[in-house]
């Protein structure tokens, strides 16, 4: 995952869209909350969660 969001993040940079620092900035995490991370649970019950401060 890291290499796409940096690929995503350069891209962003090229066009104007972010400034460098935040292209730089950028961290490759995610939270799945609500119903995705319901739906996640019924498939798979292997799923660990982790409290969000």
């Amino acid at each position: 995952m890291k290499g796409y969001y940096h690929l995503i993040a350069n891209r962003l940079k090229v066009k104007g869209l972010i400034s460098e620092l935040d292209a730089d900035s950028i961290k490759p995490e995610i939270t799945i909350k609500g119903a995705a991370l319901n739906h996640l649970r019924a498939k798979h019950d292997s799923i660990q969660t982790v409290p969000v401060e």
